[in-house]
């Protein structure tokens, strides 16, 4: 990867990662382990704004996939284990089985590579 490839960065429980803003904006939602808490790292508001999501002390894993809801063309994302939609943007559910049921927001940052590494020299990357 390129020193000065733009990157989201996130560490739970001692692990690191980062994960290169052109990888997210082909996918968008990235579904991905790390300090034993599944999370999901969703890039949204063309590429500038990253947001990491973590279901904590569930008892599964939750592995979502972005929608559009047709009728509002607001963009949800769909767990298939509980069938239910989640708000990407209130981080939680919005219809289904866990509506109202808030996912944690991780703290995580932009910069590039060669900045994330500086901070966390065991970073591993997903690009």
């Amino acid at each position: 990867m390129d020193s000065l490839e733009q990157v989201l960065g996130i560490s739970i429980n001692g692990e690191h990662r980062a994960y290169s803003l052109n990888l997210l904006s082909r996918h968008k939602v990235v579904n991905n382990t790390v300090g034993r808490c599944a999370h999901r790292n969703n890039l949204v508001t063309a590429m500038l704004y990253g947001h990491c999501i973590c279901p904590r002390n569930w008892r599964h894993h939750l592995h979502l996939r972005r929608i559009r809801q047709v009728n509002d063309k607001r963009r949800l994302l769909y767990d298939h284990q509980t069938n239910t939609l989640w708000s990407q943007f209130l981080s939680c559910g919005v219809q289904g089985p866990l509506s109202g049921t808030s996912l944690e927001i991780v703290p995580s940052g932009q910069t590039t590579w060669e900045q994330r590494l500086a901070l966390h020299r065991d970073t591993l990357v997903l690009n």
